[in-house]
């Protein structure tokens, strides 16, 4: 499972995007995955909330799913301005990839 970063930002919201080569959205290993993932992000400091397919309305789960079947769309709040965010996700992205790597 991989991450495409945090691929856009609002004033405090950044989106996440999930994408699983192996695993299609709608399995129980690509579920399990993005928990953990969804786990990691609220231990954040800077992170106020997490939004994803697994506590999203079941009424937004195709709008939050690639077409491919393997990729999934998120949306992270921040409890931080924007300009102290932007030097501080640097280091969320590689916290999350050190985790994502150490388990693939």
């Amino acid at each position: 499972m991989t991450t495409k970063g945090f691929t856009g930002r609002g004033d405090t919201s950044l989106t996440l995007v999930v994408k699983d080569k192996t695993n299609k959205v709608n399995t129980s290993d690509y579920r399990h995955h993005l928990s953990r993932i969804m786990s990691h992000l609220k231990k954040e400091k800077d992170v106020k909330s997490v939004l994803t397919l697994l506590n999203a309305p079941a009424s937004s789960h195709a709008a939050l799913t690639g077409k491919d079947n393997h990729t999934s769309i998120g949306f992270i709040s921040l409890k931080t301005e924007e300009g102290y965010a932007i030097n501080e996700l640097p280091a969320m992205e590689q916290r999350l990839d050190m985790l994502l790597k150490k388990n693939t």
